[in-house]
């Protein structure tokens, strides 16, 4: 192991996402590529993982032998009859709390965003979402702005991915992920798509496409008349005297519209009160990556966005409703009945003692 130590400490390694390179990072765990001391750590690994793998449940059987997984060298199949079971299994070889919510986003930006953008160039500009968009005004509610943008289809699963990454239940503020990752909601980005889409549309040399795209003009269809309204909304607010794209600037001043909704909704938030007093500007925070505990990061999060188990946060959801002072008063009750319970127990113990101590004496 001291060997194994010694060759790892040295290693520095270099991550590329996106054509940008990051850093040199010392890794202190681990082994190049093709060293000789990887297959025998890969085979204690995966030895251990297969005989945790579960082998009772909803599995298939072949004469009465159930099998939930295949392992070949470094290939494994999963095996299941429902999705539960499969889910179970997943479960045991994926230890989500070794990694930071930052790496969770990394993964996430890398290999599952594109599939989920996928064919928005075409789907964005027909969506109820970009008409919502349209119609948005200075004078237009945040709280309502931010709720109807938090059940957008794309953002519905980014929201869900967001809550998995940080450990909180379904139910915790959508503002508060939106504020502690400082990740803004991906209709923006599908947006970004579709206006590159159209630019490159209008100004192509194919016969087809250039075709295809004066017949959106003539007919005024939807994913042309909602481009271009999009456009003409957001682009007046563009510097005239800057190099970058026209669909770069105009979702920056969409990101931009959505901090000052943030802002205004969580301010009269009655559920982040305390968030409040912590949180003032939108951003992902530091704690998330510089807190190497994952039950200690949860914790802190939950106790931030009012995510926590306590009552005066669970009695929100009970039915009927409980009021918040009555909240206040039963999680009162509930530590003065524990102190009491202590103090009891203290005071018959001492009892015991002095009992004790007469009845040993001369």
């Amino acid at each position: 192991m001291a060997v194994y130590h010694n060759l790892s400490y040295i290693l520095i390694k270099i991550s590329k996402i996106s054509k940008l390179l990051s850093p040199d990072i010392n890794i202190g765990k681990g082994t190049e590529q093709g060293h000789p001391l990887s297959p025998d750590l890969f085979k204690l690994y995966i030895r251990e993982l297969s005989s945790n793998l579960k082998s009772v449940g909803d599995y298939p059987e072949l004469a009465d032998l159930i099998i939930s997984h295949l392992l070949w060298a470094d290939d494994l199949v999963l095996l299941a009859l429902s999705p539960k079971a499969l889910q179970d299994n997943i479960n045991i070889g994926i230890i989500k709390d070794a990694l930071s919510p930052r790496s969770l986003f990394i993964l996430f930006d890398s290999l599952i965003k594109p599939i989920l953008l996928y064919g928005c160039q075409v789907l964005t500009p027909h969506s109820k979402t970009i008409k919502y968009l349209l119609k948005l005004s200075d004078q237009s509610d945040p709280t309502q702005v931010l709720k109807y943008l938090a059940q957008d289809h794309y953002e519905k699963f980014h929201m869900k991915f967001l809550k998995y990454s940080l450990s909180v239940h379904s139910k915790s503020s959508n503002i508060g992920c939106w504020g502690e990752t400082g990740r803004h909601p991906l209709i923006f980005e599908a947006c970004k798509l579709a206006i590159d889409y159209y630019t490159r549309v209008e100004n192509s040399d194919n016969p087809v496409i250039s075709a295809a795209f004066h017949e959106q003009v003539t007919l005024g269809l939807d994913w042309f008349s909602n481009i271009c309204n999009l456009i003409e909304k957001y682009k007046g607010m563009s510097p005239s005297n800057t190099n970058a794209k026209l669909s770069t600037l105009i979702a920056h001043h969409m990101r931009g519209d959505f901090v000052e909704k943030w802002k205004s909704a969580k301010r009269v938030s009655p559920k982040l009160e305390f968030y409040n007093s912590l949180k003032n500007e939108f951003g992902p925070e530091k704690y998330l990556n510089l807190v190497k505990c994952p039950d200690a990061r949860k914790s802190l999060t939950r106790l931030r966005i009012s995510a926590h188990n306590l009552y005066i946060e669970r009695g929100r959801y009970e039915t009927p409703l409980v009021p918040r002072a009555d909240r206040w008063i039963d999680e009162i009750i509930s530590v003065k009945r524990s102190n009491d319970r202590q103090e009891s127990s203290q005071l018959r113990a001492a009892r015991e003692s002095g009992n004790t101590s007469t009845r040993s004496g001369p």
